[in-house]
């Protein structure tokens, strides 16, 4: 054994033996080594020993630890002795019959405490006069014709006892003859070759087959016969002839054989016994009984009962006669309903569905057979009991359609025209879980209302079940598809192209996926009235709309007049460095939009956007960036590329140019300090100058004047323009100038 002390000193261990078994075990107190201190007998002691080894260190701490030790068996000890257990004489009469007893039962024994099971065996037998049972060892007469008396008063046979460890021990015994009238009887014999069978219910006097013969060598000793054992008086044997006969009345169903015991005794006195049996044949003595009904539950089973299932009905008939042996069957099976197992009677459901709406009972036929040809029927009725049969119902999904901005009413016949009950119960609608993009409200009138988040637009769903009050359906989805009514021109992450001068025509390479809308082209004449056409197309997804692009929202009463400006996002982000943000009041949900410059640069919204959708004095309101709100940035910008109105028409993508239809008054709202709310009045008076002045405005570009005023006044770098556009070339540092 081993133990350690974590101390850095004082750690030296010791061991000793709290308990040594005895004295039998001994440790070194240095090494842990444990050895024996005395011999071990497995025999004596057992399989195992137990010690305990305390390790103690120098600091005078212990611990005990409890071991057990297997002892393992050595062949120690060959077979014993072999010795006579038997207290009665070693000697049998001559002529003694096979297999009696001579009064002998060796034994001997291995002390080991495996390997010691013994056999027995005769080294010699006396020339096969006797013989010995092999697990007992008892010795029997083996050929009771060889021994005689007059030949041989005794015989010495050697017994051999074996171990199971190959170890072995003999020994001789010697078997005295006892002498008998050699006129004496002889052995009983049956004389009858016939076989010792009688019918059951024989008349008495039958013979059974059986005639007892024993001879007396003395020509004048007569020898006579009686039965020892007549199995209660059933037969008797005739004292001259041996014959023996019926006396009492057989029954096969008591007992199918019975046993006698003859004695022949011869007049010198000496006598001899055997043993006999009789087999008693059965007959058929009557028919099949008639049937009965040994389950005492009720006959009755539950309609769709799945097959095999039991219906409380075991046939069972009997034959009085013991080798008859009865099987059943169904004569009418209730047109497959039902079926019985052929031995044990008992009726179960068959292949044929059980309805208890087409029947409430069911009548069998069930006829039991016996083999002596005898049979007999029963008809039963077997009732079937009403289940519930209620099935769940099923739902199947809807799509509805509703447009940007509007709330939707879906009633719950919307979601029920599609969904079937089998039983035809009245289905509720039960809703799993709620919308992505919107809400869903239940109202007092059992209807829902979905309002769209924000101005989103695209796909958006909800999933329901419905229940009858027991079973639902699975969940299905409604597919709400949302339309868009605030136009999105280009989308994905493309470069923007330039914006021309008034008159002039923009394009645009945009990556992602764009369709097109409705195109609104014209020309700007001086007055500012636009002349143009309109091309339909496609609405564009709202999936991708992202915050690359500028708009410019109009009023359509002067298309070419712009309200304010600014990028509707869909990804939800705030633009960084802004938390003010203005409202733009919009009369109509209807809004289009008209694209603005595209070289502009561009807020960094790459997340949440800050847009969403509320009531402002009976119109809608977008929430747009502070900076884009009141200084619309495509107004500062310089267009390199001036292009006629011609070129402009035929550079037009096929997307749609949307307009936000505006009412007469925009309403531009924020929480803002002091200082800012001063600064947002007097840019509003600038842009109301810009304002009234379009559509001349497009043609002038402030930028020089603008531009001269800051290198005069503004060195500080504090100019309009650079408030506008710095945050937004810093956090877009991506979106160069063209």
């Amino acid at each position: 054994v081993s133990a350690s002390d974590a101390d850095a000193t004082t750690n030296t261990i010791t061991y000793s033996l709290q308990n040594n078994d005895g004295g039998n075990f001994a440790i070194d107190s240095n090494t842990g080594v444990v050895t024996t201190a005395a011999l071990l007998d497995r025999e004596a002691s057992g399989a195992t020993r137990g010690i305990t080894i305390r390790a103690t260190s120098a600091d005078g701490s212990t611990a005990d630890t409890t071991f057990t030790i297997s002892i393992n068996d050595l062949d120690e000890f060959n077979t014993g002795t072999v010795n006579d257990t038997n207290a009665a004489p070693n000697a049998i009469a001559e002529n003694s019959a096979n297999g009696t007893v001579v009064g002998l039962t060796a034994l001997a024994t291995d002390a080991d405490a495996t390997t010691n099971t013994i056999t027995y065996s005769l080294d010699n037998s006396a020339g096969g006069r006797f013989a010995i049972n092999s697990s007992t060892g008892v010795v029997t007469v083996a050929n009771s014709s060889l021994l005689d008396y007059e030949t041989a008063t005794s015989h010495t046979i050697t017994i051999r006892a074996n171990s199971a460890d190959g170890s072995s021990s003999i020994q001789n015994f010697t078997v005295s003859l006892t002498d008998v009238n050699e006129g004496g009887i002889s052995a009983v014999t049956d004389s009858n070759v016939a076989a010792n069978t009688v019918l059951e219910n024989a008349l008495n006097g039958t013979t059974v087959g059986i005639t007892g013969l024993a001879i007396d060598p003395d020509g004048t000793d007569i020898v006579t016969y009686s039965l020892d054992a007549d199995a209660g008086g059933l037969f008797a044997i005739n004292a001259s002839t041996g014959i023996v006969t019926v006396n009492a009345a057989l029954d096969y169903e008591t007992a199918t054989s019975h046993n006698i015991t003859v004695r022949a005794t011869s007049a010198d006195g000496s006598l001899a016994t055997r043993s006999f049996t009789i087999a008693v044949t059965d007959i058929n003595e009557s028919g099949i009984t008639a049937i009965s009904d040994n389950n005492a539950a009720s006959n009755f089973v539950v309609e769709n009962a799945g097959n095999g299932t039991v219906v409380g009905i075991t046939a069972f008939a009997d034959d009085a006669d013991g080798t008859d042996v009865v099987t059943y069957a169904l004569d009418d099976t209730a047109g497959g309903r039902f079926a019985i197992d052929t031995v044990t009677g008992v009726i179960t459901v068959g292949t044929t569905l059980l309805d208890y709406e087409i029947a409430t009972s069911h009548v069998v036929v069930v006829r039991a057979t016996s083999t002596d040809g005898s049979t007999a029927t029963r008809t039963i009725t077997i009732f079937v009991a009403d289940v519930n049969e209620n099935q769940a119902p099923v739902a199947s999904a809807d799509q509805v359609t509703t447009r940007e901005l509007t709330p939707l009413q879906i009633t719950p016949s919307t979601l029920l025209a599609n969904d079937t009950d089998p039983d035809g119960d009245a289905l509720t609608v039960v809703i799993v879980s709620g919308p992505t993009h919107g809400t869903l409200i239940h109202n007092l009138n059992g209807s829902w209302t979905y309002t769209p988040t924000g101005v989103f637009a695209g796909t958006d769903t909800f999933s329901y079940r419905v229940t009858d009050g027991q079973f639902s359906s699975a969940a299905v989805a409604v597919t709400i598809d949302v339309l868009q009514t605030i136009g999105v021109i280009n989308t994905g992450n493309g470069n923007s192209g330039g914006s021309g001068s008034s008159g002039g025509s923009g394009s645009s390479t945009t990556g992602g996926t764009n369709t097109t809308g409705t195109r609104t082209t014209g020309s700007t004449n001086g007055n500012g009235s636009t002349g143009g056409t309109t091309t339909s197309g496609t609405t564009q997804s709202n999936s991708s709309r992202q915050h690359n692009s500028g708009w410019r929202l109009q009023d359509a009463t002067t298309p070419d007049k712009v309200i304010a400006a600014d990028t509707i996002d869909s990804s939800d982000v705030s633009i960084p460095g802004t938390p003010m943000i203005a409202k733009l009041g919009l009369t109509d949900a209807d809004l289009a939009f008209k694209k603005a410059g595209a070289n502009r640069p561009q807020s960094a919204n790459t997340g949440k956007n800050n847009r969403h959708a509320g009531n402002l004095w009976d119109s809608r309101s977008a929430t747009i960036a502070m900076n884009d709100a009141i200084v619309p940035t495509d107004f500062f910008r310089l267009s390199p590329n001036h292009k006629s109105p011609e070129q402009q028409e035929s550079g037009m993508t096929p997307e749609r140019m949307d307009k936000v239809v505006v009412g007469s008054t925009a309403v531009v709202s924020t929480s803002l300090s002091v200082g800012y709310v001063i600064w947002i009045l007097r840019g509003g008076s600038l842009l109301t100058a810009f304002v009234s002045a379009l559509p001349a405005w497009q043609a002038f570009d402030p930028l020089p004047i603008l531009q001269s005023f800051d290198k005069e006044k503004q060195d500080d770098d504090e100019s309009l323009l650079s408030l506008a556009t710095n945050q937004l070339t810093k956090e877009s540092p991506e979106v160069g100038r063209s």
